[in-house]
């Protein structure tokens, strides 16, 4: 045993005989860091015999990866007579490269004096092995759940783009059609495309939900306003199957700190069932309040539930009739995106229900207190609403069929331009005296893409001034949020409804007199 244990009495004999017998390793050196000893895991963990290690310095094991700083920074603490804890990536006598956690702390004598430094080291090869192969495989995770992403947004935005069409020149042939023949037939292609495009937001905003990576976009909203805006939708849907639809309001101000993005999301899904599950009668929307929260009821005269369903109807796939022999369409998940919607924004839902009669689903807000201002919406184009010309819209859109429907809805009360590409646009847009940009996203491949044109756009200040509303196929949930952060004025998904549509255009341009 080493010189400086040899008078050791019987108590301190023990103690080293714990030391010798540590599973970690141990190292005691003078003051320069010369190694005066090392325990028997010290060596088998180095590869180096005893007496090659005495004498020397624990740099013999520097692996050349650390950096010199952190050796500074261990110096620097010691010295003053603190105690360090370091992780270092070290190597052995035959090169192998292993990790170590180390804690190191001076020792001092009577006088309070540093006298030797006592390292307690623990390899953490196979620890760190195993964060990284973890680390790794959240990576792989990650990278496919954006690719999961990245294909239902491209899913979506190829489904939706087409179904402008559809919906599109199958209302404007519903106005002109006389045939009750030809009439009927048309609203069951608009009935089955609605089916289509309600099961795959089903699919998508479930995939979305299920991945968990979708950002709130919180702000204090009139949750009345919100959902009134929205009601015009739900009006042409529930006269689809010949339903009554009302929307009341208490008419106070009902100030919600919310995404009205995901509120939408989980009050669309709602109406949606309420909407498939009566067959006659009436949907009705109602908001009012309690003493804390923003109320919305939503009531049908369908079919209603029984109290054997009443526990499975938020779960996911799940009918009140299933299987083979189900009695009505869908997917089943719309409930349940519902909930989870709801859950996140921090409210909660309930359901009343009676077999036979119908269901009444209750949303509660906490409402904000101090009942905060909302930033009123208003027209931009002021100049417009003092004269008797039209408004000048410029639709940026490469498929023709798309923008020709844009154009049959803008054309009673607003000079329509069109704009297949970038290059179109800016030349447009520095000859005519445009009022509102309704921007496509995806403008062809390999060419600039609206969200490149908006940029362009807020480069120079006449054009910034000129608002710019994103109508794109890309609506996955968040997608409203991370267009409007990205400078959009307003939000368009496809396949959008008439009267919905021009609700939102009428926030920017103003419709002539007598429109």
């Amino acid at each position: 045993m080493n010189e400086i244990f040899k008078n050791l009495n019987d108590q301190s004999k023990v103690l080293l005989t714990v030391v010798e017998r540590s599973t970690d390793s141990i190292v005691l050196t003078d003051i320069n860091g010369t190694i005066l000893y090392v325990n028997p895991t010290f060596i088998t963990l180095s590869g180096y015999e005893y007496d090659e290690l005495i004498g020397k310095s624990p740099s013999i094991m520097k692996s050349g990866f650390t950096k010199q700083s952190v050796y500074s920074l261990m110096w620097e603490t010691l010295l003053s007579g603190e105690e360090f804890k370091v992780e270092l990536l070290n190597r052995k006598k035959n090169g192998e490269l292993f990790w170590e956690y180390s804690i190191i702390s001076p020792i001092k004598n009577e006088k309070g004096e540093i006298t030797n430094f006592l390292g307690i080291k623990r390899d953490i090869t196979k620890e760190k092995k195993l964060e990284e192969e973890l680390k790794a495989a959240l990576d792989t995770a990650e990278e496919a759940n954006q690719l999961k992403l990245n294909i239902i947004n491209n899913i979506s935005h190829e489904y939706r783009t087409p179904l402008v069409g559809i919906f599109g020149y199958t209302n404007i042939l519903l106005e002109e059609v006389v045939e009750p023949t030809h009439s009927e037939m048309l609203k069951k292609v608009l009935h089955s495309s609605r089916r289509l495009m309600r099961t795959l937001n089903s699919l998508i905003d479930y995939s979305h939900l299920e991945a968990e990576n979708f950002p709130l976009a919180l702000k204090n909203s009139d949750i009345s306003e919100v959902l009134l805006l929205q009601s015009t939708a739900f009006k042409v849907f529930t006269s689809e199957k010949q339903l009554g639809f009302n929307f009341s309001s208490s008419g106070e101000k009902l100030i919600v700190n919310i995404d009205e993005n995901y509120l939408m999301k989980a009050v669309e899904h709602i109406v949606d069932n309420a909407i498939k599950f009566t067959n006659k009668g009436k949907v009705e929307i109602s908001v009012y309040s309690d003493p804390k929260n923003a109320i919305i009821e939503i009531t049908d005269t369908g079919i209603g539930i029984s109290e054997e369903h009443l526990n499975k109807i938020f779960a996911e796939f799940r009918q009140a009739s299933e299987g083979t022999s189900r009695n009505f369409e869908g997917t089943g998940i719309g409930l349940s995106i519902a909930k989870k919607i709801v859950n996140k924004l921090g409210g909660h839902i309930n359901l009343k229900s009676e077999l036979g009669k119908g269901s009444s689903f209750i949303l509660s807000f906490p409402l904000v207190n101090g009942g905060e201002q909302v930033e009123e919406k208003k027209f931009y184009n002021q100049k417009k609403q003092t004269t008797n010309s039209k408004p000048k819209i410029l639709v940026v859109e490469d498929n023709y069929i798309n923008f020709s429907v844009c154009k049959y809805y803008l054309k009673d009360f607003s000079d329509v331009y069109h704009a297949p590409d970038a290059d179109v646009c800016l030349r447009l847009l520095n000859s005519e005296e445009i009022d509102l940009v309704l921007m496509d996203i995806h403008l062809g491949q390999g060419k600039k893409s609206g969200i490149d044109l908006l940029k362009e756009m807020k480069k120079e200040l006449k054009l910034s001034l000129i608002p710019i509303v994103a109508v794109t196929g890309y609506a996955l949930i968040g997608d409203r949020q991370n267009f409007l952060k990205m400078g959009f004025d307003e939000y368009i998904e496809k396949p959008f409804d008439k009267e919905k549509f021009l609700n939102i255009i009428k926030i920017f341009v103003k419709p002539e007199v007598g429109y």
